[in-house]
This record gives C-alpha cells, sequence and structure tokens, in this order.
C-alpha cells in the first residue's frame, strides 16, 4: 500500500475510495503499519466508499440548510425498487423486467456519470412506433425523473452534480481528502472535485500502490479449461515462492 495514503490517514485525513473493497484493504493495512510501529491503539482513520463519502457531504449540505426543498437522497435499493415500478406501469411486454430496470439504472448512473450534466437523455425519444433501446430508457429516465421531483428527493447518481452546484454555498471542513485508487476520475467525478478545491478544499489524488516493474506475456490454449488450468497453475507457482502475495 502506498506509505504516502498512509501517512496522510494518520495525521487525520480523509481518505476516498472508488469501493467497499479497497476501503476495507486499506483500513487493513493502515492497522498493519501502526501495529509494526509498535503502537499497540490508535484512532480509526476516515476511510469512505465514494458512493458514502458523496451523502456524507450531501449531510453537510443539509445541516447548512443550502438544499431548498429537496434533501431526501434515495439508498440505491430504493432507487432500484423504483426503476422496477417504472417499468413495470410502462406495460410492456419484456422477458425478464426486473433486468431491464437494473440495465436502465445502471445506464441512468453511467448518463450522469460521463455526461455534460442536465437531462441529455431526453434527445433519445422517438416515436412509440419507432421505439428502440435508447429512446426507451430515455422515456423510463424521464418518468424516473419526474417521480423524483414530485417525491422531492435525487438518487447518488446524480449527487455529484448537484454538490457541486452548492459547493460555493458551504464552509467546508479544513480537512485533507485522499482520492486514494481513482484509476480514471468520470467528467462528473472532475466537476465534483474542481468545484471543492475552487472552495478551498484540499484534495489529494493518490494510487493505492507503489510502481512496480512488470512485463507482459502472452501464452495460448488448446481449449477454455485448459486456459483456465494454466491460469491457476501459474497462480499457484507464484503463491508457493512468495505465500503472502496477492494475485490478481
Amino acid at each position: 500500500m502506498n506509505r504516502e495514503i498512509l501517512a496522510s490517514l494518520a495525521d487525520g485525513a480523509v481518505a476516498v475510495t472508488p469501493n467497499r473493497r479497497l476501503a476495507r484493504s486499506l483500513l487493513l493495512a493502515f492497522d498493519a503499519e501502526q501495529l509494526a510501529s509498535g503502537l499497540t491503539a490508535w484512532p480509526t482513520p476516515s476511510i469512505l466508499p465514494y458512493q458514502t463519502w458523496l451523502a456524507t457531504l450531501w449531510e453537510q449540505c443539509v445541516a447548512a440548510d443550502v438544499t431548498e426543498d429537496e434533501t431526501l437522497l434515495l439508498t440505491p435499493l430504493q432507487a432500484a425498487v423504483l426503476w422496477e415500478q417504472i417499468v413495470d406501469a410502462d406495460g410492456r411486454t419484456l422477458l425478464n423486467p426486473r433486468g431491464a430496470a437494473a440495465l436502465a439504472a445502471e445506464a441512468w448512473s453511467l448518463v450522469h456519470a460521463w455526461g455534460a450534466g442536465g437531462e441529455s437523455w431526453r434527445a433519445w425519444r422517438r416515436d412509440d412506433r419507432e421505439a428502440d433501446d435508447p429512446s426507451l430508457f430515455a422515456s423510463w429516465a424521464e418518468r424516473y425523473a419526474a417521480e423524483l421531483h414530485r417525491a422531492s428527493t435525487r438518487d447518488l447518481a446524480q449527487l455529484p452534480d448537484t454538490l457541486a452546484g452548492l459547493a460555493p454555498r458551504v464552509a467546508w471542513p479544513n480537512r485533507t481528502t485522499v482520492l486514494a485508487g481513482f484509476v480514471e476520475l468520470t467528467p462528473q467525478q472532475q466537476r465534483l472535485f474542481a468545484a471543492l478545491g475552487n472552495e478551498g478544499a484540499t484534495l489529494l489524488r493518490l494510487d493505492t500502490l507503489p510502481p512496480v516493474e512488470a512485463r507482459v506475456r502472452r501464452t495460448t490454449a488448446i481449449s477454455p479449461r485448459a486456459e483456465l488450468v494454466a491460469a491457476l497453475s501459474w497462480a499457484r507457482g507464484k503463491l508457493v515462492e512468495a505465500p503472502g502475495a496477492r494475485v490478481g
């Protein structure tokens, strides 16, 4: 684990990770570092997955009373249920309505993460006689957005752009935030981080692993099963050589 991240955590920084798995790994690495230094007790570091961090920022906005009327934030499970209700209410005969709802929810998140902001899906609307997958999603997305507005709520896909817009109206704590392990930032994340940085927030983007030398090799196999056996044999050999190694 990158020692600069561990040192920042020891100094009181908040670490934000792309997912929960990396957050757990970072916490284990931090604890191991403290034990190795001879400590028997230490403050629990603030390590948050990205979505949890967004919800924390939103709570700060609500506490600062800058959120206007839409203060409720849907959990991922609540959002999934709403998507399923919208797909069911559409009345179309689908082989897997729940799967269609899950794909629509994923598309909604992608549109917000990689788009320029706003309701860009509206451009995909077509007449029902010419309906294709994008136009069907656009129809569902419009109903989903309307339901969010009607209930005075929002979801995690919308939240980064909302926070970016509210950033100038909140006195953010003077505490370093380490963005740990973000390989590629989405345009939406870039907008949020830029907005926070413009208001004086200290954001550091650091890799979780130190640079390593690596070689790329290509191999072939006569069948998928043989390929799997070769891969597992290779991984087993690496673990025999170094029992503490991690193989991905």
